[in-house]
């Protein structure tokens, strides 16, 4: 079984879908693609990085702007045991779930997609959960969905074309991080980069335009000042490692000592 579907009326017009109440979904989740237009939202809440993605047979390796939402593999320190989210800012990337905008096999273009093995799937749906109208249209709320994903997917193309301006510039560097895990032992973190400001400073005026003409100088301070968010995983680590000990109930004192005090609970509209 695919587990995403294109959603279409002639097939799909008696299902709809659960709205999610748990981010469980992302719990293993320890990268989130971000867009540019986030970073102002990122910033105060979590660590931006680039990840080296490999070569395929359509495109050639690349750099991609990523919130690190863990430095251990598999376990993003964002999602409580219970399934709240405990950074204040969601990511983009993890809000149009179960839904993506994947390349449509027969054609060109992207299809809206359901991801037919999240359990959120329903062929009795009450009319607001619906995917398609009775004369075949997409719900409003489908369509408002829709709308927001291709706003995401526009600003993707935006933020792809700033990171491959760094690349170019070579900006992109190694980023040496380490973990301490319970037995004190220092965890060495590997494939993670950052920018190189020594690079950046020594940059050309003209080499300097070309970046803030792309937003890629943007996405460069950005990236560098989201760095303060790593010393804060440890907290975060010891949190989860706490809650799992004694099931409990993340609180609002819990998560702002990891947050410094700060209110970071923000709204984001494309």
């Amino acid at each position: 079984m695919d587990r995403y579907i294109a959603l279409n009326a002639e097939q799909h017009q008696q299902l709809g879908w659960h709205g999610i109440d748990s981010l469980k979904f992302a719990a293993k989740t320890d990268t989130a693609p971000v867009l540019l237009e986030e970073l102002p939202h990122l910033i105060p809440t979590m660590p931006v990085a680039f990840l080296e993605l490999p070569s395929t047979d359509t495109a050639p390796a690349r750099f991609e702007a990523v919130a690190l939402l863990s430095l251990i593999p598999e376990h993003n320190l964002f999602v409580a045991p219970n399934g709240r989210w405990m950074g204040g800012y969601l990511p983009a990337a993890l809000r149009a779930y179960p839904f993506r905008l994947l390349p449509r096999k027969d054609k060109e273009g992207l299809a809206l997609c359901f991801d037919q093995t999240s359990g959120l799937l329903t062929d009795q749906p009450t009319e607001e959960q619906r995917f398609f109208k009775p004369d075949g249209e997409p719900s409003d709320k489908l369509n408002a969905l829709l709308g927001f994903m291709q706003q995401c997917e526009a600003g993707r193309a935006r933020t792809r074309q700033a990171v491959s301006l760094l690349a170019k510039h070579n900006l992109i560097k190694p980023w040496s991080l380490k973990l301490a895990t319970e037995k004190g032992q220092n965890a060495q973190i590997k494939g993670i980069y950052r920018v190189d400001e020594a690079a950046l400073n020594s940059l050309s005026a003209e080499a300097l335009k070309e970046l803030q003409e792309g937003q890629a100088l943007a996405l460069a301070y950005g990236q560098m000042l989201s760095q303060q968010r790593i010393k804060g995983f440890q907290k975060l680590y010891q949190l989860h490692t706490k809650l799992e000990e004694h099931a409990q109930s993340v609180s609002e004192e819990d998560v702002a000592e990891y947050f410094e005090g700060k209110d970071d609970t923000l709204s984001f509209n494309f």
